[in-house]
Parts: C-alpha cells; structure tokens; sequence
C-alpha cells in the first residue's frame, strides 16, 4: 500500500504540448514518464493515427471526419502549435512506436469499431514493440479478439460504466481502469481481491476537465493502493511520488 504512482501521460504531455502529437510525447519523455497514454483512429485510406476526437472540429476548426480522410491531407492540417516543435499534425502510430521503442511502454486507447485488429497486431510485431504495448480495450468482445490474436500483449479495461469493467475483469483484463469518481474503498476492495493492478483516469468525463488532478487527490490514491493515475500534466504526480508522507 502507498507505493509509488506509475505516471502516465495522457494524451502525451497533454498539459504542456498540443494533445496526441508529437511534441506531447517528445515532452512526455523528457519529463521521464512511465506510460504515454494516446488515442488511435483509422483515416480513409486504413492508416492507424493518434487523436482522440473523431472529427478536426476542435483541434483545427474543421467539422470533417478522420475516417473520410485521407493521411496526406489529414497530415497537411495544422491542430496546434509547440514553441520548441513548431506546428503540430495527427501523428502516425507507427511514428510513436519508432520513438517509445525500448524506451517507455504507450498505452493504446483504441476508438475504432472492429475489424482493425490483425492489421494492429502485424503493425505492433512489426514494429517490434510487443513488450512497450497496453491494449486498451472497450469492449469485451475486442478484449477476446486481442486475447485470441495475441494473448501475450496485456489489455486494460477502458470500460464504461463501472459494471462494464468488472465484465471485463471476469474476461482476463490485465489492468482495471476506474474513473476517479469511481475511487472509494469497496471498489478498491474488490479490485485487490482479483488481484489486478488499477489505473485511475484523473478529473471527469468530459472534455475540458479530464486528465486534470490535484496534488491532494493523487496523494489520495498512493495511500489507497492505486497503482497508476492517467493525468495531462505528469509534474504534478512526480510531485506526489516525491512525498514520503502521504
């Protein structure tokens, strides 16, 4: 109880750096981080890319959608701007294998629907990255897909609601995702009991606050036995873990 938080970074160092892009992960690994989290999508023509949004809505002002678009010209659009990188793209998932290889594991949240998963597998060995991967799943039906096409890649539960979840770990999950406002004792509880590492995803499930933390509240979650808080801004958790009282 009380070990230190395995970091990861959500959406890269989402806080510092324009989310799910390069610049994000380049800061992410400076910081020292042990997981980058980031999301994947395919474009029209069957590239795996990073972005959590469906749509260029938000990030660069067009209401077109990633899957109706092509990589060339998805990569020609702007979705923000780093002072140390310049503007940034949607990146390939193969362009962040290519700089976590060995270095730190990348945590998969995987929007799309199904019939993409060989293809990712043969992109993940490929690649050579089997041991720098974390599934994760949606759905229980993807969670046994990955589980017959690559038993050896560990899945996490990126389940909703709660109930989902424990579906999920009944299937042989390897790690429990719980929103922070799932967090009190009697789920911990149950998650020690099936023996599985948990994840907190910090702040709410919207848009403008989730990955947000506070201090308090990651102090919390050493003393309560999480393992790992998914979170914008990686500094504050080094900041938790740096306490020896908590």
């Amino acid at each position: 109880m009380g070990s230190k938080l395995k970091i990861v970074a959500h959406r890269g160092a989402s806080a510092l750096a324009p989310e799910n892009t390069m610049a994000a992960f380049f800061k992410a690994l400076e910081l020292g981080v042990d997981v980058i989290e980031t999301d994947v999508r395919l474009t029209r023509d069957h590239q795996f890319v990073l972005s959590h949004d469906d749509n260029l809505l938000r990030l660069a002002g067009q209401p077109r959608m990633i899957d109706e678009i092509d990589l060339t010209r998805l990569q020609a659009i702007a979705v923000g701007t780093d002072s140390l990188h310049g503007d940034q793209t949607i990146p390939r998932l193969v362009d962040l294998f290519r700089v976590i290889r060995g270095q730190v594991r990348v945590l998969l949240d995987l929007k799309m629907g199904s019939g993409y998963e060989e293809d990712l597998v043969d992109l993940i060995q490929t690649a050579g990255v089997e041991q720098d991967v974390i599934l994760g799943v949606r759905s229980i039906v993807a969670l046994r897909t990955f589980k017959m096409l690559a038993s050896g890649l560990p899945t996490l539960a990126f389940g909703y609601p709660l109930d989902v979840v424990w579906k999920m770990t009944d299937e042989g999950v390897d790690i429990i995702r719980l929103w922070s406002m799932w967090v009190d004792a009697p789920v911990m509880g149950r998650a020690k009991r099936v023996d599985k590492p948990v994840w907190v995803m910090c702040g709410v499930r919207n848009e403008s606050r989730a990955g947000n933390a506070t201090l308090q509240e990651l102090l919390l979650y050493r003393r309560m036995g999480v393992e790992g808080v998914i979170l914008n801004d990686p500094r504050l958790a080094f900041e938790a873990n740096s306490k020896d009282y908590f």
